[in-house]
């Protein structure tokens, strides 16, 4: 479990369930909101799995990116803005690191698409 308080941005491993909930797997995931209120957070799914047709959903991001060095991803990953979650404090085992304002940007926009806002 993490000990400090998590933000909004924060990259994180969290055991993440299958959507049929018949397992679950530790992946990278994104901090999107606290609730304030308790111990749950809101999660985006990360994946090292590129796929050869992204989704409209889907934010690629590479090495080459000035901002990955700070995220604590080790290899090219997608962030799944239609793989959202929300998950107890206790499901998330450790802080990789933080997205930066770019990231975060390019996140939002299809965050905001995948809900139809």
């Amino acid at each position: 479990m993490i000990g400090r308080p998590l933000r909004r941005g924060d990259v994180v491993l969290a055991s993440f369930p299958f959507t049929d909930l018949s397992d679950r797997r530790v992946r990278p995931a994104l901090v999107v909101s606290t609730i304030p209120s308790g111990p749950d957070f809101i999660l985006l799914f990360i994946s090292s799995v590129i796929p050869r047709r992204p989704g409209p959903f889907d934010f690629i991001l590479l090495p080459s990116h000035p901002e990955f060095p700070g995220t604590g991803l080790r290899l090219p990953s997608v962030f799944r803005a239609n793989r959202v979650g929300t998950l107890h404090r206790i499901l998330l085992s450790k802080r990789l690191g933080r997205v930066g304002a770019l990231i975060q940007r390019e996140v939002d926009l299809r965050i905001k698409a995948a809900v139809g806002l």
